[in-house]
């Protein structure tokens, strides 16, 4: 999600592993601007397994594009002096605040007056990346550790108060507590916080070296095997004991299999918990084992979004936005409606009867799949002739 150029390629396992979770990024975005409105996949009255999981699987997309986008400085930082790092990445994450306020708001919403704004997962990347500049002088025997403090401490944090509108409470939520802050001209809410997703990155550049070519590839496939198995069976253990690592506790004494199943796996994102981080890093380092040194087709259309990552991320949103638009007047709306502002989220929003059922929503993520594919072949041809130019002169 960080373009450093050529300076800084992720391995080839590792695009197409970027690539699979941008693809579960598409499928929550899919659903959330064509499934039926206002339906909540949380909501244990209303929602379906099949729902439910929909929504699960798009976990995996934060935690993987942190720790990758750490990785991915590890690589950078191998060619430049930590000086000039420091700089690059301070620019980078200015770059990526401003790029989640100007554009990435909007394209959620399409409105002009901004009415809806909030830090999501640019924003904090940025601020990620900002704190990075500063803790890469840091050697790694210190800068891991105190990664896994921040993901793994960071629940000391939940019982503190963060209701008012002051400036500390502000900060305070934008450390660790998701926020709705209304004011006379928008809702602006904060949904990513910097713990525990800042240290995660932090921690994805600690532990780059491990991802390096020189590193044997069959004890790199053991040892994420092994730490894959082992995260997860931290969240089993976790999760079923309630012990500590998520702010809400499961339902185990339901009459049915499906709602304790929903109940168990109904991971607190905002901010994340550690039964989420623990959860979906066990599967994202056992997705890198599997496709470790794999090719095929399917790898090769997986390394295409994963060499665009932040370029598609953003298409997408417009696009699935603009598509859903569209639709509105085949149901019997205006389009206009689907310019997103607080008051789409009431019931008597015109969105309310909007949306189609999830086997169709599945297949308009298929389609666009498809058709992003295109765009990332004419977006790669369009950077190369740019850089031809740029050379000739």
């Amino acid at each position: 999600m960080i373009d450093f150029n050529t300076r800084s390629p992720l391995t080839p396992t590792l695009k197409v592993t970027l690539g699979a979770v941008m693809l579960l990024a598409i499928l929550d975005h899919t659903r959330i601007f064509f499934h039926y409105w206002n339906t909540s996949p949380t909501d244990m009255e209303t929602t379906t397994l099949p729902l439910f999981f929909t929504r699960t699987v798009s976990h995996f997309f934060a935690p993987s594009v942190f720790f990758l986008s750490g990785v991915q400085c590890h690589f950078y930082g191998k060619n430049v002096h930590k000086r000039k790092m420091s700089v690059t990445l301070a620019k980078k994450g200015v770059a990526l605040i401003l790029l989640e306020f100007a554009i990435n708001n909007f394209l959620y919403t399409f409105d002009l007056y901004y009415r809806t704004m909030g830090i999501f997962i640019l924003a904090i990347l940025g601020i990620s990346l900002l704190l990075l500049a500063l803790l890469i002088y840091l050697p790694p025997r210190i800068l891991f550790p105190l990664s896994l403090m921040g993901i793994l401490g960071h629940h000391f944090l939940d019982g503190i108060n963060y209701g008012g509108q002051s400036s500390l409470q502000i900060l305070g939520a934008l450390l660790h507590h998701q926020k709705f802050i209304e004011t006379k001209r928008c809702l602006f809410i904060i949904n990513y916080t910097i713990l525990p997703w800042a240290p995660l990155l932090w921690a994805g550049y600690a532990l780059g070296w491990w991802f390096e070519q020189d590193f044997p590839a069959v004890i790199r496939k053991r040892q994420l095997k092994a730490l894959g198995l082992f995260l997860i069976l931290v969240f089993v253990l976790l999760r079923s004991t309630g012990w500590y690592g998520e702010t809400s506790d499961w339902n185990m004494g339901t009459n049915t299999f499906s709602v304790s199943l929903i109940s168990f796996f109904d991971l607190n994102k905002y901010p994340a918990s550690l039964c989420l981080i623990t959860f979906t890093m066990g599967g994202l380092f056992l997705l890198i084992a599997f496709l470790e040194v794999r090719t095929s087709n399917i790898t090769d259309l997986l390394m295409e979004y994963g060499n665009h990552s932040l370029f598609i991320y953003l298409f997408s949103t417009f696009t699935l936005h603009l598509a859903a638009m569209l639709t509105l007047p085949l149901e019997g709306f205006s389009i206009w409606a689907m310019v997103i502002t607080p008051a789409s989220y009431l019931t008597d929003s015109p969105l309310e009867n909007h949306g189609f059922p999830l086997i169709a929503v599945y297949g308009i993520w298929l389609f666009f799949v498809a058709v992003f594919l295109k765009a990332i072949g004419y977006y790669s041809q369009l950077m190369k002739n740019k850089a031809k130019l740029i050379s000739l002169n």
